[in-house]
């Protein structure tokens, strides 16, 4: 099964789902606004890629899963969405899945305050609250679950994503990070959030072997990592209309991705001049974006983020070929492979 085709079978059960749990939760109160701030999810996750459930799904397959595992994937899925609410809140994102953040759809609410200031802090607090009873569901998905690996597997992740993120905030404007801790910053925020740990979830729930369970760990650690050098370099090449959020949100909150790590560390002086002049800048005109591509060009940062994309998904595939898979399971994880890292946005 393609990602396209799992997407398709998955949001049946998973809009359902959503649904039936936003008008519990709309129960709860007799306040419209209020039910209105938390109907808005449905909006956020219509457009969402599904790639975590899918990896968990195409594991499970693999390693012999027969039985529905619909908890786990509506799970993973709500996990990423509540911290997608979060993390656009500390990036000031303005668009994410071709629609306005939550915390700024949510200033349109409150247009009776005057203040932008207090404007902004009640859409924050809202998207956070948001953000919280998303993840609420995401626990009560799997309330019954006892498998002792799938447990610590899970907890696993949500601890990894909680400290990759503080790291990501506390780095934003340092230009003294080293790329050993900027990629691990990049694993834990979301390469093995995002691939490796929906992987062995996966496998785990298959029960498979000691020894594919470490091959899988390792599969999933150098692919999160393609993943996210991936987004980061899509963050600067692509515009906000061709990947569906704002367009070099990174440069714009002074994150520190690869791609700033070698502009501030690893290129001429000149271009790391240039590139300072809007790293940080909140606010960049096309004109600005267009001298800031050609700066990431002209400087090698793109070629050198391509460059450690082809070496990692040349190793995956080495890695694939030298596995003791069948050949019909190598297919589904050479597929499964170049869904991610030929992907667009």
């Amino acid at each position: 099964m393609n990602l396209q085709e799992f997407k398709e079978t998955f949001e049946k059960d998973f809009f359902s789902y959503l649904e039936d749990k936003i008008e519990e939760i709309k129960k709860l109160s007799i306040h419209s606004r209020t039910r209105d701030l938390f109907s808005y999810v449905q909006i956020l996750s219509g457009n969402g890629k599904r790639f975590r459930p899918y990896l968990t799904q195409t594991a499970y397959a693999v390693f012999g899963g027969k039985e529905s595992i619909t908890p786990y994937l509506n799970s993973i899925e709500l996990l990423h969405i509540f911290a997608l609410i979060h993390d656009d809140i500390m990036d000031e994102s303005l668009k994410r899945h071709d629609v306005p953040t939550a915390h700024e759809k949510f200033k349109e609410v409150y247009t009776e305050h005057t203040s932008l200031v207090k404007r902004k802090l009640l859409a924050d607090s809202q998207a956070i609250l948001l953000g919280d009873l998303v993840f609420a569901w995401s626990q009560e998905c799997l309330a019954n679950e006892t498998h002792p690996l799938v447990k610590t597997q899970y907890h696993t992740l949500i601890k990894e994503v909680i400290v990759g993120q503080s790291m990501d905030v506390d780095f934003s404007g340092i230009t003294h990070v080293d790329e050993k801790v900027v990629l691990q910053k990049t694993a834990l925020k979301s390469g093995n959030y995002s691939i490796m740990h929906p992987l062995l979830i996966g496998a785990h729930l298959a029960n498979a072997k000691k020894e594919n369970l470490l091959w899988v760990e390792k599969f999933g650690f150098i692919l999160g990592l393609l993943f996210q050098i991936q987004d980061d370099l899509l963050d600067c090449i692509k515009t906000t209309e061709e990947i569906g959020k704002t367009a070099f949100n990174d440069i714009r909150t002074k994150q520190q991705t690869l791609m700033s790590w070698f502009m501030l560390k690893n290129t001429e002086e000149k271009y790391t001049l240039k590139f300072k002049e809007f790293y940080g800048k909140e606010i960049l005109s096309k004109e600005d974006e267009i001298n800031l591509r050609n700066i990431l060009t002209a400087s090698g940062a793109i070629d050198y983020s391509l460059k450690k994309i082809q070496t990692f998904e040349k190793e995956l595939e080495e890695m694939i070929e030298s596995s003791t898979f069948t050949q019909k399971h190598k297919e589904i994880w050479t597929t499964l492979l170049h869904t991610i890292s030929k992907r667009s946005r």
